[in-house]
C-alpha cells in the first residue's frame, strides 16, 4: 500500500507542529505574566521576533495595575472631620440630609435622586439632600455612619419626649416631637421638608414644602419603616411611622456608629 504521506511531508508538518506549539507556549507565557505569573523562564533573546510582543505585555500589565488605583479613588467620600453633625441625647446624626453617591445601587435615575423633579429641578441637591430608594439608602452613609434603624429612631424620639408605648405605635405619635424635630425646632435636628419620590404607582415628585420623609434600616418583606414630618395637619407637630414600598424615594439621616455597633 502506498503511503499518504512521504517522510519530506511528514518532517514539514512536525516541524510546523513544532513551531505552532513554541508560539502557543509562548502566548501562553504572555497571558500568565499579565496575571503575575513569573516570566524568569522566558527568554525574550531567543525570540528576537516578539521582544516587542513581550514588551508590550509589561506595558499593558503596568497599564492594569495603574488603571485600577485609579479606579479605586473615583468614589471620593467625607471624612469624619467634614461631615456636619448634631448631637442629641446619646446620639450622634448628620446635621442635614445627605446628598452622596450611594456604593451600591447606585443607578440616577432609578435607585436615587439628585434633586426634586425631573423636567423642572428643585432646589439645590446640597440644601435638602438626595433622594433614595431603601436599597440605596442603605448604601449611602459614609465611613463610620449608617441607615438609623427603627429602633434607633424611637431612641431619638425617646429623648425629645415621646412615651416608649407612642413609640411603639404606627400612624401619628406622640405630641410636640414631630415639630422639635424640623427646621426651627428645639432639637437642632433641622428636618426640611424635601417632599418625595412616589415608588408605587404615581412615580413622581410630590410633596416639597409639605412634609419629608426618612428611611430606617428595618425591613419587612417588600417595605421598610420610616418616618414622615408634615407642616400642616391635626399631626404636624407628631412623628408619623409607618411601613412603605421600598422603591420610594425618602431623605437620610446618618446616625454615627458606636463602640457596640448599630441597634437592629
Amino acid at each position: 500500500m502506498k503511503p499518504l504521506l512521504n517522510n519530506t511531508k511528514i518532517k514539514s508538518i512536525s516541524s510546523s507542529i513544532l513551531s505552532k506549539l513554541k508560539y502557543l507556549l509562548l502566548f501562553t507565557t504572555l497571558t500568565l505574566s499579565l496575571n503575575g505569573t513569573s516570566t524568569a523562564e522566558f527568554n525574550k533573546e531567543a525570540y528576537p521576533n516578539f521582544s516587542q510582543m513581550y514588551t508590550n505585555a509589561q506595558t499593558i500589565k503596568k497599564e492594569h495595575n495603574t488603571l485600577g488605583e485609579t479606579n479605586s479613588k473615583t468614589e471620593v467620600t467625607p471624612t469624619e472631620a467634614e461631615i456636619a453633625s448634631i448631637t442629641i441625647g446619646t446620639q450622634i446624626w448628620t446635621a442635614s440630609n445627605i446628598a452622596l453617591k450611594p456604593r451600591l445601587y447606585n443607578r440616577l435615575g432609578i435607585d436615587y435622586w439628585n434633586n426634586y423633579g425631573v423636567t423642572t429641578p428643585g432646589v439645590k441637591s446640597d440644601e435638602d439632600g438626595f433622594y433614595y430608594t431603601w436599597n440605596a439608602a442603605m448604601n449611602a452613609c459614609p465611613s463610620g455612619w449608617h441607615l438609623p434603624s427603627d429602633a434607633e429612631w424611637k431612641v431619638l424620639e425617646g429623648q425629645l419626649g415621646m412615651s416608649v408605648a407612642e413609640q411603639n405605635k404606627t400612624g401619628s405619635r406622640g405630641s410636640n416631637e414631630g415639630k422639635k424635630l424640623k427646621v426651627n425646632g428645639s432639637s437642632g435636628f433641622e428636618a426640611k421638608l424635601a417632599g418625595t419620590r412616589s415608588g408605587s404607582t404615581l412615580m413622581r415628585f410630590i410633596g416639597r414644602g409639605e412634609w419629608v420623609g426618612f428611611w430606617s434600616s428595618t425591613k419587612l418583606g417588600y417595605e421598610a419603616y420610616r418616618r414622615i414630618l408634615s407642616k400642616t395637619g391635626n399631626d404636624k407637630d407628631q412623628v408619623y411611622r409607618d411601613k412603605y414600598v421600598e422603591t420610594d424615594g425618602n431623605s437620610v439621616r446618618c446616625l454615627k456608629n458606636t463602640p457596640a455597633g448599630a441597634i437592629n
